[in-house]
């Protein structure tokens, strides 16, 4: 019993290698087994033989293929006592685990593998059905999904997610939209924009468009429809009454299920626990569902608690924002990405408004997990970069597993490994450069433990901004040219004047607007861009901290080029100006530039500027430096700002544009409208 658990430690151990972890793991599962043998010990036989061949499925050691033939055979030994007549869930859960190993197993248009791991599939979906085990069903449907799409099966790949969506919709109820929506997240698999795709295979692209948007913050909507709903709006007092009655005992039902389970109870007490809750639920929800259908068909209201989404009332939102106006839905997936697009009617064709799609087979989830991390091949899979910890910030925080008591410590041993290695990743380049700036000397040699708040914090955000740096210019370079320059092509040969742009998924990350192509135009300049469904009302946002003079430039640009023309453009035009000519500004420019707002009396005797030490601390804050420090606290007016954007620019290269580099202006997006 101790070796076992001993191994079900190692398996999901933190600490250390997980290659080592997982060595430690099969040894002691080994050593279990002299013990628990099949003649006398069936039942713990056959969980050492699962548990088995999980860490050999996992195991980074040795041949690929032999680990999964290791634990193919594993599985199989389970199958030996754990029946489904005997033990129905434990078989259920081989199985998916055996499916698993099939498809992995499967080599390029290897139809024999693929065909035992959707008959693995089949097996657990006959014991993890929709309404008893909904979470296990969904796991197994994406699974049976993406075997159909190595077979190249769409119309099954269809089915499969559609059928996995089902069970997310059940989740998302049982969860009250945020249990089961936090489930459905933490998997991390998209079924609605994967569902999406194989419908654009099949050439039904409309659906596509519908099944994308379906799974857009659907939980979210239907928990506010659900708790925002007015029963007033019931004419008949009865049937309002029973309304109210029903909607307070579902509400009630559902309280039951987010319920914790007692702690004190076994695991198959608490799995007929949780089966008691969800009957009581589903009860619940059916006589909640009654009266709501009684409501509809006497209309009283003809509208009430109905949301339906379709393709004309997406038509409809895309035409609400004026003639040539398109929206896309960008969609990564394992097998390429595709661009959905709804297109309004335009008035210099007689095209009506419609539905189409492009093919981008460089968008993969590979793709796009490659720019959110970037990892070093060794034992220990340390992050070396990626735009994830670029936006987070915590690119110190990564530096610190390095050995080391200086920041030039960390900074070598990070950069002997990528050598060793053969690596190249944006944290390992932006600490080269952070040890390369002369005023930083003193601070990177200095043991961390000694550096001050401000002198530590000064560290970590040179280093940060250094890494979003670098990173911007590594997603310029995959997205640029085999997405975004395709997409702006496609959408300017069917006439496009405006667009709204969804990306979906890990792809809302990046600055896709703002990511300059090989044009030297951004997506935003080309098209006025505004990011995420249309509404008439916009936040213009930011996806990372950037320098306050730099923010300050282009918040004052946007409204100069906006504010004229705001009842009659769209913001992301505006904002599309501001950004171009943020990056484009000269020093010399700068000289003279205005704020152009109303002066206020209070002027300031010295700006800040340059590099200079306050105290024994030190700040790096001119902007022609790529070395930026945020926010000091200080508010100024229109005249202030004005002497501290102009101060020190006479010294500097008259034609020199400080604010070039994409971490100043490419952040900024357009959210609405």
């Amino acid at each position: 019993m101790l070796q076992n658990n001993l191994g079900a430690v190692y398996v999901f151990r933190v600490l250390g290698k997980r290659r080592d972890n997982l060595e430690q793991a099969i040894a002691c599962y080994h050593e279990v087994l002299r013990v628990w043998t099949l003649e006398a010990f069936p039942y713990q036989y056959a969980k050492i033989q699962n548990n088995l061949g999980e860490a050999y499925y996992h195991r980074l050691a040795g041949e690929r293929r032999n680990n999964l033939e290791q634990a193919i055979a594993c599985y199989q030994q389970a199958l030996r006592i754990w029946t489904l007549q005997a033990l129905p869930q434990d078989y259920a859960m081989v199985q998916h685990n055996l499916g698993a190993a099939y498809q992995q197993r499967a080599g390029e248009a290897d139809q024999e593998n693929l065909n035992l791991a959707l008959a693995a599939h089949r097996e657990a979906l006959g014991v993890y059905t929709f309404h008893a085990f909904p979470n296990e069903h969904r796991q197994v449907q994406l699974e049976c999904a993406e075997t159909h799409a190595l077979r190249e099966d769409w119309a099954m790949v269809h089915e499969a997610y559609l059928s996995a969506r089902k069970a997310e919709d059940l989740l998302v109820a049982l969860g009250a939209g945020a249990i089961g929506h936090d489930a459905i997240l933490k998997e991390g698999h998209d079924a609605a924009a994967r569902d999406g795709f194989a419908l654009t295979r099949l050439g039904k692209v409309e659906e596509a468009a519908v099944a994308i948007e379906g799974g857009r913050a659907r939980g979210l909507a239907e928990a506010l429809q659900f708790n925002t709903v007015d029963a007033q709006r019931i004419s008949d007092p009865e049937r309002r009454s029973r309304f109210t009655e029903t909607h307070q005992a579902f509400i009630s039902a559902q309280a039951v299920l987010q319920a914790s389970l007692p702690k004190d109870l076994d695991e198959d007490d608490q799995r007929q626990l949780m089966l008691q809750h969800t009957a009581v639920y589903r009860e619940a929800k059916a006589a909640f569902d009654a009266v709501v259908e009684e409501i509809h068909i006497a209309q009283d209201p003809a509208d009430f608690f109905i949301d339906t989404l379709d393709s004309a009332k997406i038509i409809e939102a895309v035409e609400h924002c004026g003639q040539g106006h398109t929206l896309v839905y960008l969609v990564a997936t394992p097998w390429g990405g595709v661009a959905v697009a709804i297109h309004a009617q335009n008035a210099g064709t007689p095209t009506a408004a419609h539905f189409s799609a492009l093919d981008l087979p460089t968008l993969t989830d590979e793709r796009v997990s490659t720019l959110l991390e970037t990892r070093l091949a060794d034992d220990t899979d340390r992050i070396t970069g990626g735009f994830d910890c670029a936006q987070r910030g915590n690119t110190s925080e990564l530096l610190q597993a390095w050995p080391g008591i200086t920041f030039r410590e960390q900074a070598e041993a990070l950069h002997n490994a990528c050598i060793i290695w053969g690596h190249t990743g944006t944290l390992d380049e932006a600490t080269q450069f952070v040890c390369s700036v002369p005023e930083l000397t003193t601070l990177i040699n200095a043991p961390l433990a000694t550096l001050s708040d401000r002198n530590g914090a000064l560290l970590q955000d040179t280093l940060s901004h250094a890494v979003l740096q670098r990173e911007l210019q590594r997603c310029q370079a995959l997205l640029g040219e085999g997405v975004l320059q395709l997409l702006k092509v496609w959408l300017n040969n069917m006439g496009v004047t405006s667009l709204t742009l969804v990306p979906c998924g890990p792809l809302a990350a990046f600055p896709l607007a703002g990511i300059l192509l090989n044009d030297g135009q951004t997506l935003g300049e080309s098209l006025p861009t505004s990011i995420a469904p249309s509404a008439r009302s916009l936040v213009l946002a930011v996806l990372w901290a950037v320098d306050d003079r730099a923010t300050y430039l282009l918040i004052i640009r946007f409204a100069q080029e906006w504010f004229p023309h705001m009842y009659d453009e769209a913001p992301a035009a505006a904002l599309a100006r501001a950004q171009r000519w943020l990056r484009t500004v000269t020093n010399h420019e700068l000289q003279t530039w205005q704020a152009e707002v109303p002066p206020q009396p209070k002027r300031i005797d010295k700006p800040v500027m340059a590099f200079e030490a306050r105290e024994g601390e030190y700040a790096l804050v001119s902007p022609h430096q790529l070395v930026a420090v945020r926010g000091r606290a200080n508010r100024f007016d229109a005249l202030q700002a004005e002497e501290i954007i102009q101060a020190g620019v006479e010294e500097q290269d008259q034609d020199f544009h400080p604010y070039a580099d994409p971490y100043y202006w490419a952040g900024f997006q357009i959210t609405g409208w």
